[in-house]
C-alpha cells in the first residue's frame, strides 16, 4: 500500500483517504474488493493528478463522468481517468474484478450501441500495479492502440 500511495503522491499535489461519499458510491456500483483496496484507501485530490502519462479523475469528476456516460458502468467499467489521446482508463467490475483496462475513444464515441469490451485492453491485473507501472512511460502503453501492440500492459 506504501508504495501506491507514494507513487500516487508523486503526481498529485494533494492525495488523501477516500471520501464517505464516493465510498458509498462504489459501493453501491458493485466496485469489486481487489479495487476497494486501493480506491477506498486513498485517492488523488486535485481536480487533474497524473501518473506518466495517465489522467486521474477526482471523485467528483468520476461520479460526474458516471452521470454523464451511465453505459460504462452498465458495462462494468468505471472509468476514473484518461489517456492523453483521450481513450479512458477503467476498472473492470465484472469480467476480471478490480483490473485496469484502456477504452478506444476512438472506437466507441458515436457509436452508443457499441459493446465497450469490443474496445477494451487490460493494461493491468489492478489499480496499485497501475498507478506503480505507469511511470515507466519506456514500458508502459500509453494509450489502447499502444497497448494491443505491445499485446496488453
Amino acid at each position: 500500500m506504501k508504495q501506491y500511495v507514494d507513487s500516487l503522491s508523486l503526481g498529485a499535489a494533494a492525495v488523501g483517504p477516500t471520501s464517505r461519499e464516493f465510498l458509498a458510491w462504489i459501493a453501491r456500483h458493485a466496485v469489486p474488493p481487489a479495487a476497494l483496496r486501493f480506491l477506498g484507501h486513498t485517492w488523488v485530490k486535485d481536480d487533474q493528478a497524473f501518473v506518466g502519462a495517465i489522467t486521474l479523475m477526482s471523485e467528483s469528476a468520476i461520479l460526474r463522468q458516471a452521470d454523464a456516460e451511465p453505459r460504462w458502468l452498465a458495462a462494468g467499467f468505471l472509468v476514473f481517468g484518461s489517456c492523453m489521446n483521450g481513450d479512458m482508463v477503467a476498472l473492470d467490475t465484472r469480467a476480471s474484478p478490480g483490473s485496469v483496462w484502456f477504452l478506444s475513444h476512438d472506437e466507441l464515441w458515436g457509436d452508443d450501441n457499441a459493446d465497450p469490451r469490443r474496445f477494451a485492453v487490460q493494461v493491468a491485473p489492478d489499480l496499485g500495479d497501475l498507478v506503480v507501472r505507469a511511470w515507466d512511460i519506456d514500458n508502459f502503453p500509453l494509450d489502447c492502440e499502444h497497448a494491443r501492440e505491445l499485446g496488453g500492459g
